[in-house]
Formats: structure tokens, C-alpha cells, sequence
């Protein structure tokens, strides 16, 4: 039925039919403005206007006001730093002004440092918190992978994009010229040295604190230097069980790649290098440099690269009662690369337990297990070594064949190099797309980590705590190369030929940790907080394996290194051990003036024995001025602390 005719029938005028589908849009979206203020009417610059589950968003401006598009019945949200979040149901007025309340539970909020905690307000050091609810936005496989960006002073980068690659985390700068800049890492209070990112899912965080400066670092003495990150994992709680799943399925590929030589391009280049050589190659059965114009040629990049799927699937249970509670989690995650043969897979599981054991003893038993596989080449390997470099096989490697045949021939999808260019030119690269597929690469690592805590209560100001916990992972390294690969093709400058290598790593460590803590008010305005303790830690480190060349058998794969001719065995082992004497002392005044200051002494068996200690002294001075009397009447000012801090940090 026409419009014109459905119109009549139902007495419509046709104009009002035709206008309805407008009028409809025009009247879903209307501008929205406002002002944002403070408790004092002043107005609040930057703060975030968004519009509940749209992407819709703004910024104040300098006198606090904003617009935006919004509809009848959607949410405004507006929020700001220190300040309680606000929400408006939009209805029919079109401006809408904000008083926003000053939120002192921020200031208030207990966060998690070295060896205790403090409230935000009152630290004297450089920390930060990461918010973990931003974190866990992001659609990825471990949490330093959502770092980059969110803190200030931390820098996050990636050495390659291989899936299941840790990301470089540097925290205030490269701190050291010869060893490692990775910060530790202390997981529900225990230290972790060569930690293992990918070994918690970030759903299972309840909290990350970054320790940035000296005086905040130097109780972790001798591994403080590079920064510290504490980590906090979701514990139980008072409540019936509480299960919560979360997951997510994705796409990813290479946004962008490197501009290559077309044909044309490509052949001119050869001429203007060795008109000779080129000539013998590309110049042949009539063909001219003017012929390439119109030939297709391969990009590799376009071969080489994928788009890959990535998914994850996390299941958690918590719950208890005032005696007993208990977490359990478990995680499932897939990432195929966007190189082909690229792949991540990783299970992970995370038991917890706090038991009240009497009305001053409490203990807590952690229990974390994941066990994660690589598969493929590292795309930077050998980086510095160009013809055997993958990523430069994709950019290096001829767009069309030699002797002027037709890319329409499909020889570079089915011959590993172009023997006929070799015989020529003599270019031993290899066929980017083959090798990759043909290469065995693995890398399956599993971690364990149990640890147990006891909290004893001495009195009301005394508090001992005992931890004791240990950390094993194992590696298993298997790779296999082939003739159709770069690293197995039988060529001139190959004189390993097919080969391969397996090879087991085993590193483990355990760690005892024993604090005593005093917390003392004296006429409610003077706060002493003494913290003593003692530290020891080992760690041992075992490899063994062999590489195999000149495999006779390639068929058999792995199974046929034992036919092979020994190229390189390994066998090693190395341990050390490390004792502490800690000590912190912090002194509250009205929570305006704040002192720190800890001394903590380290002795490594790394060392030799007449200079086996060094010694980690800091101090740390804070002022909040906002507490001031005269600060008082500025009503602009929320919030306000003067910081001086010196520290001794080692590595």
C-alpha cells in the first residue's frame, strides 16, 4: 500500500506522514547545557560531563560550563578528582547547574604500601594507585598491558607484539646502565623477583600501588631502586556465595604497515644498482621497465599478517562468614596473533582463605596456579642480524619473481626461496610466509605460588606478622626448524641445516618475612607508628637441554633431534640468598604535619663476604598546608601538601 493511499485511510494529511520520521530524530537529541561548581560556587574546570552507556562526553570549560547531546530520560554523570560522583535524569529543562560535594573518603582512603598501609592524605612519599576499574576496561591478557598511560611517571612499552610477550615497565626513568630497570613486584605482601605478569588475570586485582620515589622504595633496600609495585588479589567476604563471570570476545589486526617498493618501483631500483644484473633478472622475453607498471606484485606484509581473534572467560566465587572467608577464581584466555602461527593460551586458578583462628590470631592461605603456551617466531629476533630477521624478510623480500615471470605463477606460495633469482643474484632470503608456517616454536610456562600469613594480636598496639610463601616456575622451550624455514633451508651459509632445541628451566624461591608493628595516639593528636622486622630469601635457578643440527629425518620433527649431530648442551645452575633488618618510624601530627623515616639494611650472598651488607637509609617530610587555618579561606583550594623526601635505594 502507497503512503498516499495509507494516508487516506487513516485520515492523515500526507505532509504530517512524511514529517514524522523527522521530527522523531530531531527530537531525540537536543542540546543540554550547564555549569559545574563547587561547594563555594566556584566553578570546577575539567570536569568530566558523560552520558550513561553512550559514548556521548565533555569537558568544563574555565567557567565551569558545558553542552552536550543528550535526550529525555538518559543519565547525566559528572565526576571529578576529589569530589563525589553526581547524576541527573534528563527531563524536560535544557539547563541543568551542578553543585558538586567534596568527597574527604578520598582523602581518607587506606591504600597499601611497603611492609603496612596509610591513608591517602597522609603519605609523605611518591605513590600512586591505579584505578582498577579503568583497568579492567581493557581487553587484554594481563594488567601491565593496560599500565600504559593511566600513571604518571610510568612508562610502559612493548619490545614486540608477539602474543604472551611481558611489557617493559619503567618507573621514573633507566636507572641502572648494566642490570635490569624492571621494578619488583610484592604480591599480596610477598616480594617476586623476575615476576611473571601474565601469571594474574587482572580480574582478580583488588588494588595496585605504585611506589615511586627513594624514600618510599628504600624499605625494599637493594631491589627498590627501579620502583615497586604492590599488588593486593580479591580476598572473600561476609555473604552468601557470590559468583561473577566476565568475559570478552575481540578482533585484532595491524593498523598500519610499512610502505614497500611496487614492481615498477622495485625494477627501476635493480636497474639503477646493476643495469647488468637487472637486465639478466627483469629484462627479459620482451619485457621493459615500462611492463612492471602494470604487474601486481606481493606485498608480504598483507601474507604475513592476520587478523586475529582474541577471547576471554573469567569465573570467580566469594563469600563467607565472620570466621571463615574464602575467593576462588579461574580464567581462560586465547589470543591468535596477527602474525601467522602466532598464539597465546593461558589457564589460570587462584584460591584464597582467611580463617579467624581465635580473637588474636588470624591466618590467610593464598594459592595461585596458571600455566600459559606461546606458539611462533619472535618477530625481533636476530634484529640486528638483517637477512635472518623476520620482520625483514616481510620488507626485504622481492615483490615479483625473477626472469620476468607473471606473479600470477603463485611461485613464491609454493618454493621457500626462488632458486632461479638465486642462481642470478644470488639473494639468499628466504620466503617470509613459508618459513613462518614450517617454524616450531613454543614456549609453555606453568607457576605455582602458595603462601600462608599469620596476623597475632599481641594487645591492642602490638601486632606480629609472620608470612612465609614460595614461588616455582617452570619453562619449556621447544623449536624446530626445517628446510622451509629461514633458520633450516638448505643453503650455502647454513651450517646448522635442519635443527632444533628443547631445554627445561626451573627457577624457585621462598621467602620468610616476620614484622612486629606499634601503633600508639597520644592525646588523640600525636600518631606514632613503629614498624621493626627481619627478612630471608632464596632463590635457585636450574636449565638443562641441548640443540641438535644437521637432523637427517625431518619428518619426525622433534622426536628425531637424537639423530642429529649435538650442536650446544646446556646444563647450569645458580642459587643465592638474601637476609634484611628493616625498620620504619611515622609520626602524625593532626594530620597536617607528617614524618618517615626507614632504615633497612641488606646482605646478599651474590656478594663477596668481607662486602656482603649495604645499607638503605630514608626520610620523608610532609606539610598539609590545606589543614592550615589561613589555607582555610581560600576556597578554591581543596587540598594542598608540601613534600620533601630523600632516600638510598640499591639494585
Amino acid at each position: 500500500m502507497s503512503a498516499k493511499c495509507l494516508c487516506t485511510k487513516l485520515g492523515i494529511p500526507l505532509a504530517v506522514f512524511v514529517l514524522l520520521p523527522f521530527l522523531s530524530i530531531a527530537q531525540e537529541l537536543r542540546r543540554i547545557t550547564g555549569a559545574v561548581i563547587d561547594e563555594n560556587k566556584e566553578p570546577l574546570v575539567g570536569a568530566i560531563i558523560k552520558i550513561k552507556d553512550t559514548s556521548r562526553g565533555a569537558v568544563t570549560s574555565e567557567t565551569g560550563n558545558f553542552q552536550i547531546s543528550a535526550k529525555a530520560g538518559e543519565t547525566l554523570e559528572i565526576t571529578y578528582i576529589g569530589y563525589k560522583p553526581y547524576s541527573v535524569k534528563i527531563g524536560a529543562a535544557s539547563n541543568y547547574n551542578i553543585a558538586m560535594k567534596a568527597d574527604e573518603r578520598a582523602l581518607e582512603e587506606v591504600i597499601v604500601i611497603g611492609y603496612g598501609t596509610a591513608k591517602r592524605g597522609d603519605l609523605t612519599g611518591a605513590v600512586a594507585t591505579v584505578n582498577m576499574k579503568d583497568l579492567l576496561e581493557a581487553p587484554v591478557g594481563s594488567f601491565d598491558q593496560a599500565l600504559a598511560g593511566r600513571v604518571a611517571g610510568v612508562q610502559v612499552s612493548a619490545d614486540e607484539g608477539q602474543p604472551g610477550s611481558a611489557m617493559k615497565i619503567v618507573i621514573r626513568g633507566q636507572n641502572s646502565i648494566t642490570q635490569s630497570n624492571d621494578p619488583l613486584y610484592v604480591v599480596d605482601g610477598f616480594p617476586m623477583e623476575d615476576f611473571e605478569a601474565s601469571g594474574i588475570a587482572p580480574e582478580d586485582i583488588e588494588s595496585m600501588t605504585i611506589l615511586k620515589d627513594a624514600s618510599s622504595t628504600a624499605i625494599y633496600g637493594a631491589r627498590g631502586a627501579n620502583g615497586v609495585i604492590v599488588i593486593e588479589t580479591k580476598k572473600g567476604m561476609i555473604s552468601a556465595p557470590r559468583i561473577t563471570y566476565s568475559g570478552f570476545i575481540g578482533t585484532q589486526k595491524v593498523l598500519k604497515t610499512m610502505d614497500v617498493m611496487s614492481p615498477y618501483e622495485f625494477v627501476k631500483y635493480q636497474i639503477e644498482r646493476n643495469p647488468a644484473q637487472a637486465a639478466t633478472s627483469y629484462l627479459t622475453n620482451g619485457k621493459t621497465l615500462e611492463s612492471y607498471k602494470d604487474t601486481r606484485g606481493y606485498d608480504w606484509q598483507d601474507r604475513l599478517f592476520r587478523r586475529g581473534a582474541t577471547s576471554n572467560h573469567s569465573i570467580s566465587v566469594r563469600g563467607g562468614n565472620a570466621s571463615t572467608k574464602y575467593a576462588f577464581s579461574t580464567s581462560l584466555y586465547n589470543q591468535d596473533g596477527v602474525m601467522i602461527a602466532s598464539a597465546f593460551d593461558r589457564i589460570q586458578g587462584r584460591l584464597s582463605l582467611d580463617q579467624t583462628l581465635s580473637k588474636k590470631v588470624k591466618a590467610s592461605l593464598n594459592l595461585s596456579y596458571s600455566n600459559g603456551v606461546v606458539n611462533g617466531p619472535s618477530p625481533s629476533v636476530d634484529a640486528s642480524q638483517s637477512t635472518n630477521y623476520l620482520m625483514f624478510s616481510a620488507w626485504g623480500y622481492r615483490p615479483i619473481t625473477g626472469s620476468g615471470l607473471n606473479i600470477e605463477d603463485e611461485l613464491f606460495d609454493t618454493d621457500v626461496y626462488d632458486p632461479e633469482e638465486e642462481e642470478v643474484t644470488f639473494d639468499n632470503r628466504i620466503n617470509p610466509v613459508i618459513s613462518t608456517a614450517n617454524e616450531l616454536v613454543t614456549k609453555r610456562t606453568r607457576l605455582f605460588s602458595p603462601n600462608l600469613n599469620l596476623v597475632y594480636d599481641i594487645n591492642k598496639n602490638f601486632t606480629l606478622n609472620v608470612r612465609g610463601g614460595m614461588t616455582i616456575r617452570n619453562m619449556d622451550n621447544e623449536t624446530f626448524y626445517n628446510t622451509l624455514t629461514r633458520r633450516g633451508a638448505i643453503k650455502v651459509n647454513n651450517p646448522n641445516g635442519v635443527n632444533g632445541l628443547v631445554s627445561n628451566a626451573e627457577q624457585s624461591s621462598w621467602v620468610n618475612e616476620n614484622t612486629l608493628t606499634d601503633r600508639k595516639t597520644f592525646r588523640r593528636i600525636h600518631k606514632l607508628t613503629l614498624l621493626g622486622g627481619f627478612t630471608m630469601q632464596a632463590y635457585n635457578y636450574k636449565r638443562y637441554g641441548y640443540s641438535s643440527k644437521l637432523i637427517p629425518n625431518e619428518g619426525l620433527g622433534m622426536s628425531g633431534l637424537e639423530e642429529g649431530t649435538l650442536n650446544v648442551g646446556y646444563s647450569e645452575q645458580r642459587e643465592s640468598a638474601l637476609a634484611s633488618f628493616l625498620s620504619r618510624a611515622e609520626y602524625d601530627y593532626k594530620s597536617k604535619y607528617l614524618f618517615t623515616a626507614s632504615f633497612r639494611a641488606d646482605g646478599s650472598s651474590k656478594l663477596a663476604p668481607d662486602n656482603r651488607w649495604s645499607y638503605f637509609p630514608s626520610g620523608a617530610f610532609a606539610w598539609r598546608m590545606s589543614k592550615e587555618n589561613f589555607m582555610k579561606s581560600l576556597k578554591f583550594v581543596h587540598d594542598a601538601k608540601f613534600r620533601v623526601s630523600y632516600g638510598v635505594t640499591g639494585n
